[in-house]
């Protein structure tokens, strides 16, 4: 974040906030992966492993995570300004590399000690007001979670923020004046946040990509507009695995529509952040009034005749048409050059019904916990087997590439 402000030529604030009380205050519970089925819990921890061994970045789960972090944010907020960077990331290191007990006022009075500080400040009602205040103020602008980088842009005077480590391209770029890939400044102009990429192996034969998607998901749509691209990249095969997604969530304890459970200020952050993701990719995009939307004829159909993908995710995702609608749905496929009474006549018949269950079966063992869900296969290099890497989001593509040149996280 320091050489991301420093390139852009912006000063960087690091604000303190209580993530409980933020958390609190949009109507989230203070430990969100609580409410989370357990397939999503363990994608988004690989996740994280993925992210932080692709930047470099030492990781190490803390046994008691998470743990009550108010003492030590007290601690950030009573330093000088100039303190903070170091204290912060001093503080960060303690907690997810070396696991320390940072609620151990022991813990605390040393690390404060090494920069200077007296951690009897932690108890200064000043401190504890200024801390709120900063918290009260971070939800007053929209922000939901952390980290999140809030900036004013020639396009957002007033200001505007993206949450999350996985963002920082996109901000970086619109910070320089630009939204989309293509005009984004080297080395910005990739598909992902990552930094950097382990050298390429030797590959003998190219991946495989099983990609697990539903035309119910706005982010399916994304991945599906890059998803031949990436691969092609590498010289990979794409396999497109229609899947039902309400199956999904019901056969893993999920909410049937995510979005509709989020708190508001992060639903609100969501549609943002489409609107990002397909001004960052060049590709039109409009959240459909009919949402949401019935997929099963549809997901049956793209099974019969796979070419017809992109044909159903513009349809809806670009023309806000209702592919659930089946007198829609039809006319959708015959004006797209195809014979629709044949191909919905096929969607009727056991073995498609089957082969779409079969698709969401598949899904389920694999680990999904939505859409889009990437499995990557090899590719084969000098060395042994690769293991299958799940990857879920349109905004992974940064480490499916790096998948498909024989990345792998190491073992933990």
């Amino acid at each position: 974040i320091e050489a991301l402000a420093e390139r852009v030529g912006a000063e960087l604030v690091w604000e303190p906030v209580l993530l409980g009380g933020i958390l609190r205050a949009v109507g989230s519970p203070d430990v969100p992966a609580s409410r989370y089925a357990p397939a999503r819990v363990a994608i988004e921890d690989a996740n994280l492993v993925h992210q932080a061994e692709l930047r470099g970045a030492p990781l190490s789960r803390h046994p008691r995570h998470p743990l009550r972090t108010l003492d030590a944010m007290r601690l950030i907020t009573s330093a000088p300004p100039a303190t903070r960077p170091a204290l912060s990331r001093a503080l960060f290191e303690a907690y997810h590399v070396e696991n320390r007990d940072i609620t151990d006022r022991s813990e605390l009075a040393a690390i404060a000690a090494d920069h200077g500080l007296d951690l009897d400040a932690i108890d200064d009602p000043d401190v504890k007001a200024d801390l709120r205040r900063r918290t009260e103020h971070a939800v007053s602008l929209g922000i939901f979670g952390v980290p999140t980088l809030w900036a004013r842009t020639d396009r957002h005077p007033e200001g505007r923020f993206w949450w999350g480590v996985d963002r920082l391209h996109i901000a970086e770029a619109a910070l320089m004046g630009a939204t989309t890939r293509d005009a984004a400044p080297a080395p910005l102009d990739r598909d992902g946040a990552v930094p950097r990429s382990p050298p390429p192996l030797p590959v003998s034969a190219p991946a495989r990509v099983e990609l697990y998607h539903d035309f119910s998901s706005p982010f399916s749509y994304l991945a599906s507009t890059q998803a031949r691209r990436i691969t092609e990249e590498h010289g990979a095969t794409l396999v497109w695995r229609p899947m039902l997604l309400g199956a999904l969530f019901r056969d893993i304890g999920a909410p049937m529509v995510p979005l509709h459970t989020m708190p508001p200020a992060k639903a609100r952050y969501m549609l943002t952040d489409l609107h990002d993701w397909s001004a960052w990719w060049g590709v039109p995009f409009s959240f459909p009034s009919c949402f949401p939307v019935r997929t099963i004829t549809a997901l049956r159909a793209a099974l019969v005749e796979p070419r017809l993908t992109p044909v159903l995710y513009a349809a809806l995702w670009v023309d806000g048409q209702d592919i659930g609608d089946d007198e829609v749905l039809a006319r959708v496929i015959r004006h797209a050059g195809f014979d629709d009474e044949a191909i919905l006549a096929a969607t009727r018949t056991p073995a498609v019904k089957d082969a779409l269950r079969a698709n969401t079966e598949a899904a389920a063992r694999i680990g999904a916990c939505g859409a889009p869900t990437w499995r990557i296969i090899g590719p084969s290099t000098d060395g042994p087997p690769l293991p299958d890497l799940v990857i879920w989001g349109q905004d992974r593509a940064d480490v499916i590439h790096a998948a498909l040149e024989g990345w792998r996280p190491q073992p933990r």
